[in-house]
């Protein structure tokens, strides 16, 4: 079963957010291309595998693209995301990224709280973007089986967040019968928990399934 992995870089993330020109846009359109070439030759849906809040923003901004997108995945699982971007997240994942350090230790660095403040007037004219990205899942979201893996200790994207998003996405899939699972940890990092628990893609009696396995994951 094809299955794609998705974490995009901040940046490019960013500058799709606010309007989706540059390198953010041109791969937006250039993934919706992929998916549909994979459904081609193959003759079968994708599992789709998002890593934070840079994956969720990339996928929303192809359902804005192409709503129908959505019927090509077979199962998805959401890793560390989603919530709203805030000038803090933002910051925190900007500051992470170009530090080359994990987002509490980012937190604590003299450079944040000006790298906050710098992203505040980003954020406010993501805002509207992020309005339509959001508004979109929820209307156009993949009607597939759902993994959701968070941990407790993310200093990136808030779990309670998280956590409202997945009641919501359950109340979404129930009426189609579909199941949505999570796995949650006290003390992983952002993103970190698939060095601590691979994740396996398979298919079972036609029924796309997700399961747990213990060798280390490397992606």
């Amino acid at each position: 079963m094809p299955t794609i992995c998705i974490l995009p870089s901040t940046r490019s993330m960013l500058l799709a957010h606010l309007g989706f020109r540059g390198k953010g846009s041109k791969d937006v359109r250039e993934f919706n291309e992929i998916v549909t070439r994979l459904k081609a030759r193959h003759d079968t849906k994708i599992v789709l595998h998002l890593f934070s809040n840079n994956g969720f923003i990339f996928f929303g901004s192809s359902l804005v693209l192409n709503p129908s997108l959505g019927n090509l995945i077979s199962a998805i699982v959401f890793d560390s995301c989603p919530c709203p971007i805030t000038d803090e997240v933002a910051a925190t994942g900007l500051l992470s990224a170009i530090a080359r350090v994990n987002a509490e230790e980012a937190r604590r660095k003299g450079w944040w709280e000006p790298l906050r403040v710098v992203c505040s007037p980003l954020v406010a004219l993501m805002n509207r973007r992020q309005t339509l990205i959001w508004e979109t899942w929820r209307t156009a979201f993949p009607r597939a089986p759902a993994l959701f893996l968070y941990s407790r200790s993310d200093a990136v994207v808030p779990p309670d967040e998280i956590e409202r998003f997945i009641a919501a996405y359950e109340v979404s899939l129930s009426s189609a019968g579909l199941p949505v699972e999570k796995e949650q940890w006290e003390d992983a990092e952002h993103c970190d928990m698939l060095f601590l628990q691979g994740i396996l893609y398979s298919n079972t009696n036609s029924t796309p399934v997700l399961q747990a396995r213990s060798s280390k994951a490397k992606f």
